[in-house]
């Protein structure tokens, strides 16, 4: 267990110290085996869960661009670390038949996060038009708590859509990921 906290610390120390570029930041927080993207396949749905680190909304509201001072990097370090930001992506292979005026009002009950022992209701919870077909998508956005260690956990229970409870597990570790 120890050998391998000491693995785990030397890889995070390794990655958050290295000069990676925008690119390379983005192809981690998007690949699977790094614990910000969770997808999984229950029967007819497909999920995908993806927490979000401060500095990856940073590259997105810079498009990009890492030529920024390090006081502004320190501000919107502080308005991005007060919310945990996840995209969550259900996908059926069927029409759920749900309205649109249901998947933009009602949505925000079917999200809870879980950190510590508090239990987070989404202050964003906002609908994304990403032209797949049968597929929803949400970005959605917590506020922050100061719960030390543990694990996020992304709750989504929609029976409007029949869909099983599900329970997306975020490593500790993983929220604070940069890339200055």
């Amino acid at each position: 267990m120890l050998n391998k906290l000491r693995n785990h610390c030397w890889l995070l120390l390794l990655f958050t110290s290295c000069r990676q570029t925008p690119a390379d930041y983005v192809h981690f927080v998007n690949d699977t085996s790094n614990g910000l993207t969770l997808e999984r396949n229950v029967g007819k749905f497909f999920y995908k869960a993806q927490l979000l680190p401060a500095d990856y909304q940073i590259l997105l509201a810079h498009r990009g661009n890492t030529a920024i001072s390090e006081a502004e990097r320190d501000s919107l370090r502080a308005l991005y670390n007060a919310y945990y930001y996840l995209r969550f992506e259900v996908r059926t292979s069927t029409d759920p038949g749900i309205s649109a005026t249901t998947l933009q009002y009602n949505a925000v009950k079917n999200f809870v996060l879980v950190s510590g022992q508090d239990s987070l209701v989404a202050a964003i919870c906002q609908p994304v038009a990403s032209g797949k077909q049968h597929t929803f998508e949400y970005m959605l956005a917590f506020p922050r708590t100061e719960s030390k260690g543990g694990a996020l956990e992304l709750v989504y229970n929609d029976p409007d859509r029949g869909s099983p409870v599900q329970h997306f597990r975020f490593k500790h570790e993983n929220l604070d990921v940069t890339l200055f």
